[in-house]
C-alpha cells in the first residue's frame, strides 16, 4: 500500500491510514465500480474499500482501492482525486512490463508512494514457493505514472525476496 513516510520506497505499509478521517476523500460508488471493472479486479465493487491516501501534488490526492488480495499479494487501483472535490476522480493509468515490453494497466501490487520524489514502487509477490519477486518503480508525469525500472533476480533467487532499492541495478530488467 501507499506510504509517503518510507524509509525505502518498497516498504509494506499503508497511505497514510492514520490520516483524519475527513482527510480521505470519497470516491462515488459508480467511479470504483468503473475502475475495478476496467482493471479486471477480482474483487466485487460490493467488497472493495479505500486503503489509503496521500497527497499527489497540484490540488490532488491519489486515492488507492482495493482490486485484488492473494496469500501474498494484495493489488490495488489509483484514483486522483481534487483536493477540492469540485472535480470528479480519474482512475490513474500506469504502466506494466510484460512480455519484454511496456503496456498500459490500471493495477499495482502493494504500492508504495513517495510524495517528496512522486514516485511509485511496487513489489509483486511471487505466486509459488521459490519463485521471485519483481519490483517496479514509476514517475508521476502530471497525468499517469510512467515506468522507469523493472528488477526481478530471475531463477538466481533461490526463493529469497527481491533486496533492492533505486540506487541496485544487480535485476534491473528494464531499462536493459
Amino acid at each position: 500500500m501507499l506510504s509517503a513516510t518510507a524509509v525505502s520506497l518498497i516498504v509494506a505499509s499503508s497511505l497514510s491510514t492514520g490520516a483524519v478521517v475527513s482527510d480521505v476523500p470519497e470516491l462515488p460508488r459508480s467511479a470504483i465500480e468503473y475502475g475495478l471493472k476496467k482493471a479486471q479486479c477480482d474483487i466485487p465493487p460490493s467488497k472493495a474499500r479505500i486503503v489509503g491516501t496521500e497527497w499527489l501534488g497540484h490540488g490532488l490526492r491519489i486515492v488507492e482501492v482495493s482490486c485484488s488480495q492473494t496469500d501474498g499479494d494484495a493489488g490495488s487501483i489509483l484514483f486522483a482525486v481534487p483536493a477540492n472535490r469540485a472535480g470528479r476522480p480519474e482512475l490513474i493509468v500506469t504502466e506494466d512490463w510484460r512480455d519484454q515490453r511496456v503496456v498500459q494497466s490500471y493495477r499495482v501490487a502493494s504500492p508504495t508512494y513517495d510524495r517528496e520524489t512522486r514516485t511509485l514502487g511496487s513489489v509483486q509477490k511471487a505466486a509459488g514457493a521459490g519463485d521471485c519477486d519483481t519490483v517496479m518503480e514509476w514517475k508521476w508525469t502530471g497525468w499517469s505514472f510512467r515506468l522507469v525500472q523493472v528488477a526481478s533476480n530471475g531463477v538466481a533467487c533461490g526463493g529469497k525476496p527481491v533486496e533492492w532499492d533505486s540506487s541496485s541495478h544487480d535485476w534491473q530488467v528494464f531499462p536493459d
